[in-house]
């Protein structure tokens, strides 16, 4: 068994007004190491040189400072040889957005040379579904009218004889921006023959998702009053792929809380779209999101705030996971009425005091969990106890945390 002999790079800059056309790097006989042991955050494969030392442009990256991939160590030759030319793919993510952002984000390299290769190499989970992963990856290289060279997944260390690696051109937060070269193979190739059709108007909802996920405390009741204001709430997941990017071309406005299906919308968007998004979390991930829809062409964005803190269930590694964002309505149906959006914000109130509270007390009990108010994205409720009261569910306002007292 080798250890890879590398200074671990500690964190992976792009700059979305700068050409990655130029960083690609061809290895020959190169070694691909593949996972042994499924983790859920990090894959644990990757690229070597024939002397066994890690190809650095290979490392795959969810953020700018937070690795996808790690290096692991080379077991003992020798080791099959695959003939021929291979595309290097990257690290395969199953979560929508992050598969979008980064599992698609070497082939705007693809794009350029469609027919060079004789297969791709991808690093995946040991555990993860081939055949799934396989259709997911056929579905939209299809949009992007693309051939697919031939999988490369093995289950044992393998030598490729020749690999062209192409620069990482997305990722999360600040890296979902992309490369030029990202953009240009979504703007010029993606989904060309799928038409616009359904609503001019749409509120994008998360009210199908279980509560684990997050969302506004009162998202039910936004989503009631966009509803009676001529949008349709449309719920991504209900829908086939083909049929919500033919919604979100069709759309003239789009409403939504701050979310995945918005990177979709972002492959398809143009200039004459305006989109609405609200704020969900105490983090900057909107502001981040709303400057990608601009990057890929949308024609206005507005980011609507949510109050400075949120509502997270005890229990979490990291607020931001699983919080809900507080919505002042009145400033926001005063907000939308004066962009042309609602033509009455009169039914736009804020809720009192204990209608709010007994609904994040619903969502505690969906969860299993008391509430504690919290006003950074990264606080650990992880050394709370989930439920203080059995049958109850116990609200921690920031006030009350302070006096160790809840409501």
């Amino acid at each position: 068994m080798t250890e890879p002999q590398i200074q671990p790079v500690r964190r992976f800059d792009l700059d979305p007004e700068c050409s990655i056309a130029d960083r690609v790097e061809i290895v020959d006989d190169a070694v691909m190491v593949p996972a042994v042991k499924p983790r859920s955050w990090v894959v644990e494969a990757g690229i070597f040189r024939s002397d066994l030392t890690p190809v650095e442009l290979a490392q795959g990256w969810h953020y700018t400072r937070n690795a996808a991939t790690e290096f692991p160590p080379v077991p003992g030759g020798p080791f099959e040889t695959l003939p021929g030319q291979y595309f290097y793919a990257g690290h395969y993510i199953g979560q929508f957005g992050h598969f979008l952002l980064e599992t698609m984000a070497r082939f705007w390299h693809l794009a350029r040379f469609p027919a060079a290769y004789d297969g791709m190499a991808l690093l995946i989970q040991p555990n993860a579904d081939r055949d799934a992963v396989t259709a997911r990856l056929k579905a939209f290289l299809d949009l992007c009218d693309l051939p697919m060279p031939p999988l490369v997944m093995p289950r044992e260390p393998v030598r490729l004889e020749r690999l062209t690696i192409p620069m990482q051109g997305a990722g999360g937060l600040e890296l979902m921006y992309g490369a030029p070269e990202y953009r240009e193979m979504f703007q010029s190739r993606f989904a060309k023959k799928i038409a616009p059709a359904g609503a001019k108007r749409i509120y994008i909802s998360r009210t199908g998702f279980d509560s684990r996920h997050g969302s506004l405390v009162e998202e039910a009741r936004l989503e009631a009053l966009l509803s009676e204001a001529g949008y349709l709430p449309f719920h991504p997941q209900d829908h086939s792929l083909e049929d919500q990017i033919a919604q979100f071309k069709a759309a003239e406005v789009i409403a939504g809380v701050d979310g995945s299906a918005f990177h979709l919308a972002a492959l398809v968007t143009n200039p004459s779209q305006r989109i609405v998004m609200f704020q969900r979390r105490p983090a900057p991930e909107v502001f981040i999101q709303a400057e990608q829809l601009r990057r890929f062409g949308a024609g206005e964005v507005t980011v609507i705030s949510a109050e400075p803190g949120g509502w997270s269930p005890a229990g979490v590694r990291r607020s931001a996971l699983s919080v809900f964002g507080v919505l002042d309505f009145e400033a926001a149906g005063k907000r939308l009425h004066e962009m042309g959006l609602i033509a009455d914000p009169g039914a736009w109130r804020n809720s009192p005091h204990l209608a709010f509270r007994d609904r994040l007390k619903e969502i505690g009990a969906e969860l299993g969990a008391d509430m504690y108010e919290v006003v950074r994205p990264n606080q650990s409720l992880s050394g709370k106890k989930r439920r203080q009261r059995r049958r109850h569910v116990s609200l921690f306002s920031l006030a009350r945390q302070r006096r160790g007292q809840k409501d």
